[in-house]
């Protein structure tokens, strides 16, 4: 089990929007990864409680937050939670379960 409360990979970037990912429905999305292939560069990605099943790949710059890390979780279910394939991510307020690799940099 990975905690974050906050990993930057050079955080130069301003949030252009901000898109709300909520598990029951009332956000933006449901599904982190649509939020990441929706957001342009730049945007806030803000990831509400609950447990969300996916393995991410990020290949923008994105700023990508919890609500709370104590409740706010991506299951891996194995595999890479976060295989990252671009510069300027900051990630916040998450934990990561099950997952093989918390956190892949490739770019």
């Amino acid at each position: 089990m990975l905690f974050f409360n906050n990993i930057s990979l050079n955080n130069s970037v301003t949030g252009a929007e901000i898109i709300n990912v909520k598990i029951d429905g009332s956000g933006d999305y449901t599904s982190i990864q649509n939020a990441v292939n929706a957001a342009s560069e730049g945007s806030t990605i803000m990831i509400y409680n609950g447990t969300y099943s996916e393995n991410l790949i990020i290949n923008k710059s994105l700023i990508i937050k919890g609500e709370d890390k104590i409740n706010t979780f991506i299951n891996a279910d194995r595999g890479i939670a976060f295989d990252i394939k671009s510069n300027d991510i900051e990630i916040s307020g998450l934990t990561i379960l099950n997952a093989d690799i918390g956190i892949s940099i490739d770019n």
